[in-house]
């Protein structure tokens, strides 16, 4: 089975995550974003991220307005209702991206 990063830039630190580096240097296999609050500098780093050819999934709390932009790089988006839901909703995902890419080896 195959294992992935998680990469949470804001878990352990307020400092700014070089996204672009890790695209550059294909550390990133597909993005999960919660989208709940949307902001110019998230936009611009999901831009960055599609054109690279990742997949996003995104996330958000239900009853949050999901940015008409955000639909032009993915179909992909997911409401939760609480915490729990989005951490559900994540390793749903994450089963199903394992599966891909173990099938791939096979």
């Amino acid at each position: 089975m195959q294992e992935f990063d998680m990469i949470l830039p804001h878990e352990d630190s307020e400092e700014l995550f070089d996204i672009r580096s890790a695209i550059e240097t294909s550390q990133i296999d597909f993005v999960i974003a919660d989208i709940t609050y949307p902001s110019t500098g998230q936009g611009v780093e999901l831009t960055w991220i599609n054109a690279a050819g990742i997949p996003i999934e995104c996330l958000y709390l239900e009853g949050s307005q999901v940015s008409h932009t955000l639909k032009l790089l993915t179909n992909k988006f997911f409401d939760y209702e609480t915490e729990e839901d989005m951490i559900d909703m994540m390793k749903v995902i994450l089963l199903g991206y394992t599966r891909i890419h173990d099938e791939a080896q096979n």
